[in-house]
C-alpha cells in the first residue's frame, strides 16, 4: 500500500515535469522562431551597437598604442608651425576667394554699368546723327533763304538806288520812320559784311565777286546813303538824326576795313557821302568829333592808288582842316601828312587832284611857317 502510494506520488511527479518541460519546450521553439525571425530580418543587434569581433579590437587596440608611441616623433614644432601657416594660408585662401568673388561682383557691375553706356551712346550716336542731318537741312535751308534775300534786297536796293538819283525822290523818302529803320538795317548790314570777310584780300573769293549778290547789295546800300547825303534835306538828315550819325561811322568803317582790291567802289561811295555830308556844318561838326578820321584820311591818301578815291580823301581831309571852329584838325593834319606826299600829289597827272593838293599845302603853309 505504501509502494502503491509511491507509485502514484512519483507518477504525479513525472506528470508535472512533463507539463513544466512541455511548457519550456514551447517557450524555447518561441525563443527560437523569433530569433530566426530576427536574424532573417537582421535585427538580432539592438539600435545603437555594432558588433566587432573581438580580434579586430585587440588589433586596433595595438594599432592604437603604436601611434601613441610614433606620434610624438612624427608631430614635432616644426609640423605644428606648418600646420598654423596652413591654417594661415588657407584663410588667406578664404578672404582670397572672398575679394575675388567680391571683384567679380564688382567687374559684373561695372560691365552692366558699360553696357548701359554703350546703349546710350548708340542712341546719343543715332540722335546726333539725326541732328545732324537737320542741321544740315536747316543750313541748306538757310542758305536757300540767304541767298533769295541777298538777291532780293541786292534787287531792291538798286532799283531804289537809282531811283534815289533824282534828287526831288529824296525829301519823301526822309517822310516818317522808315528811313531811320532802313538806315538801321544799312548799318547792321554793313557791320556783318565787314565782320565777316575783314582780312580777304584775295579777290577771286565767291563772296568777293564784283557782281555777287552780297557785293551788289552792299554797293547799292552805300549808294543810296550817298544819294541822300548829296541832297541838304538828306545831310541834314544825317547830321542831326542817330540813325543818319550811326550811317556815317559805318562809312568810315568802310574806309578802314573793307577787304580786298573790290573795296574801290565801296570806298569810293562812302568818301562821297561823307565829302558830302561835310558840307552840312552840323555834318562836318559830327566828322570833326570822329576819333582817328584824320589820321585815317592821311593814312589813306598814302595807300589810295585810285585816282577818284584819292580825290575824294583830299576833298574829304579838306573840308575837315578849314572847319575854322576846329582848328585842331589843322594841326594833326600837318604833324601827320609829309610835304613830300603832298608835293607830289600836287604834280599828279589828274588836274583835280593838283588843285586840291596845292590847297592844302597852301592851308597848311602858315602853320608850317611859324613852326
Amino acid at each position: 500500500m505504501a509502494h502503491q502510494q509511491d507509485i502514484q506520488h512519483l507518477s504525479k511527479d513525472a506528470m508535472e515535469l512533463a507539463t513544466e518541460v512541455k511548457s519550456n519546450l514551447k517557450e524555447l521553439m518561441n525563443e527560437w522562431h523569433q530569433l530566426q525571425g530576427d536574424i532573417s530580418k537582421g535585427s538580432l543587434v539592438k539600435p545603437g551597437y555594432v558588433q566587432i569581433k573581438k580580434t579586430d579590437i585587440e588589433r586596433l587596440q595595438v594599432e592604437a598604442l603604436q601611434m601613441k608611441e610614433f606620434l610624438p616623433k612624427v608631430i614635432n614644432q616644426s609640423t605644428i608651425q606648418s600646420i598654423k601657416e596652413l591654417d594661415k594660408c588657407q584663410q588667406e585662401l578664404e578672404e582670397s576667394a572672398k575679394s575675388l568673388t567680391e571683384s567679380q561682383q564688382e567687374v559684373e557691375h561695372w560691365k552692366s554699368r558699360c553696357q548701359t553706356a554703350k546703349a546710350d551712346q548708340d542712341t546719343e550716336r543715332q540722335e546726333m546723327l539725326s541732328l545732324k542731318a537737320d542741321l544740315s537741312a536747316a543750313h541748306q535751308q538757310l542758305s536757300q533763304q540767304s541767298e533769295y534775300c541777298a538777291k532780293m534786297g541786292a534787287a531792291c536796293c538798286t532799283l531804289l538806288w537809282r531811283v534815289s538819283q533824282q534828287q526831288d525822290t529824296i525829301a519823301p523818302l526822309l517822310v516818317g520812320s522808315q528811313m531811320e529803320s532802313f538806315l538801321q538795317l544799312v548799318c547792321h548790314t554793313l557791320d556783318s559784311f565787314l565782320a565777316t570777310f575783314q582780312g580777304d584780300e584775295d579777290e577771286d573769293e565767291p563772296g568777293l565777286k564784283e557782281d555777287s549778290e552780297e557785293v551788289q547789295f552792299v554797293m547799292a546800300l552805300c549808294g543810296i546813303i550817298t544819294n541822300i547825303a548829296a541832297s541838304a534835306d538828306g545831310r541834314e538828315f544825317l547830321s542831326c538824326q542817330k540813325s543818319g550819325q550811326a550811317a556815317i561811322v559805318c562809312l568810315t568803317s568802310i574806309l578802314s576795313q573793307t577787304p580786298g582790291k573790290l573795296s574801290d567802289k565801296l570806298k569810293n561811295l562812302a568818301l562821297m557821302a561823307l565829302y558830302n555830308v561835310s558840307i552840312n556844318q552840323k555834318g562836318l561838326k559830327h566828322l570833326s568829333s570822329l576819333q582817328g578820321i584824320v589820321a585815317l584820311l592821311t593814312w589813306l591818301i598814302t595807300v589810295e592808288t585810285a585816282p577818284e578815291n584819292r580825290l575824294h580823301t583830299l576833298l574829304l581831309l579838306q573840308s575837315l582842316i578849314t572847319d575854322p571852329s576846329n582848328a585842331s584838325l589843322l594841326h594833326e593834319a600837318n604833324e601827320q601828312l609829309s610835304f613830300d606826299v603832298l608835293d607830289k600829289l600836287s604834280k599828279d597827272r589828274n588836274s583835280e587832284i593838283r588843285e586840291v593838293a596845292y590847297d592844302i599845302i597852301h592851308d597848311l603853309r602858315p602853320i608850317r611857317t611859324e613852326l
